[in-house]
């Protein structure tokens, strides 16, 4: 009786399960089953993380390059990033004599990406490169020239899992920094690692790290193989707790309910962002009809160049609306634009969009590094991007609902 009484339990639950599951987002759940194929490339990102220490070691010239302006979005995530290494560089315009650079390339689906693919790997296998790609397994053709593969776990080659994919490439990006932080220091050093510019020194300490990009520093820490990545992933689902809240997705349907009226009504919706790889990424694989457009470093002009008074904009801001770079909150309000604002909050509330129709709230802290570090900046490995991207695709994905329903 006590058997079949905890089996009753037991499928009861289970059902509950499923049916939570079932109501979770699809991006979400997209990305969720990802994580624990992530966390098995673990092997593979240590192994690349110690040849590429070696080659820092061997080489104090070397430098790690990404591929811009080739996938922007994903080059923009680790260039002069809160968390980041200070040791980057772009992909380079010009032929040039053979360097002991790593280069690491990621791939949103061989679908779009496979001849650009191609060209650029063996190019840089002819710059004598190393080599890191991050792609899907599924659909790689044969015979391309890299020396370690981090499999972004996608079940299928198409477009139509390039957003997840994404989000997948840029987590394997950062357990990879993270991991090559560590391999250093097992050999007593380790690199300089931007501070985000939000803290206090911020800018004294990355103009040093920027001038000597490439220094080395002693240490007495001896970080072990995969701690810091498994560290970044346990960031990551405490992160996909906060978004899969009952809180946020009140948030998300605040906002598509909005934005869907707003199309059905045939508005106008802009969308931007001012935050690395978020600006590139809703230009692609958008089912909502926003008008995207480019406002970082433009936001004198950009609002008002591409929307008009009345208008609404879905603005996926970083902490608060506005920034020390630009007072985008200014800039919107001159525009006489109504605002949906997607940010971390500020500390001064008149950065918080207290006029916004709508806000949803991302999961991150002032600072936006996630990983602890045994010597300065004390963190880093950001997933603000990460967090940005779920929501902006969860949203999308909302409003298309609601777009179809509405067709009928």
């Amino acid at each position: 009786m006590k058997a079949m009484r905890f089996l009753f339990i037991l499928l009861l639950l289970s059902g509950v399960c499923r049916q939570a599951l079932a109501k979770e987002p699809a991006v979400l759940q997209a990305y969720r089953a990802r994580l624990a194929g992530l966390q098995r490339q673990i092997p593979a990102i240590t192994q690349a993380a110690e040849a590429a220490a070696k080659q820092q070691l061997a080489h104090p010239e070397m430098t790690i390059r990404y591929p811009w302006p080739h996938q922007q979005a994903f080059g923009d995530e680790f260039i002069a990033r809160s968390g980041a290494l200070a040791n980057w560089d772009y992909w380079p315009a010009t032929q040039a004599t053979p360097t002991p650079d790593v280069f690491v390339y990621a791939v949103r689906s061989w679908e779009e990406d496979g001849e650009e693919a191609k060209t650029l790997l063996a190019e840089a296998h002819m710059r004598g490169y190393t080599t890191i790609l991050i792609a899907s397994k599924k659909g790689m053709p044969a015979n391309l020239p890299y020396q370690f593969f981090f499999d972004n776990g996608a079940r299928a080659d198409g477009q139509a899992e390039s957003p997840v994919n994404m989000i997948a490439n840029i987590t394997l990006g950062w357990m990879w920094q993270c991991e090559f932080v560590a391999a250093l220091t097992r050999h007593g050093q380790y690199p300089g690692v931007l501070m985000s510019v939000f803290l206090p020194g911020a800018d004294t300490f990355d103009a040093e790290m920027a001038k000597h990009k490439q220094q080395l520093y002693p240490t007495d820490a001896r970080l072990p193989k995969g701690a810091l990545a498994k560290a970044y992933l346990q960031r990551i689902n405490w992160m996909l707790a906060q978004v899969a809240s009952a809180r946020t997705q009140a948030q998300i349907a605040q906002a598509a309910d909005l934005i869907a009226q707003r199309v059905a009504a045939g508005r106008r919706v802009g969308v931007a962002s001012c935050d690395h790889c978020v600006p590139f990424e809703v230009f692609h694989a958008v089912k909502t009809p926003f008008t995207p457009f480019h406002a970082e470093g433009a936001a004198a002009h950009a609002f008002k160049d591409h929307l008009q008074p009345g208008d609404l904009l879905l603005w996926l801001g970083y902490i608060g609306v506005g920034s020390k770079y630009e007072d985008d909150a200014k800039y919107i309000r001159e525009a006489g634009l109504q605002l949906i604002a997607s940010f971390t909050p500020d500390t001064d509330p008149a950065n918080n969009a207290p006029d916004a129709l709508a806000r949803i709230d991302q999961c991150w802290k002032i600072g936006d590094a996630e990983v602890a570090l045994p010597f300065k900046p004390d963190k880093m490995a950001p997933m603000s991007a990460v967090n940005q991207l779920l929501l902006f695709r969860m949203l999308d994905d909302a409003v298309a609902e609601r777009m179809a329903k509405a067709k009928g």
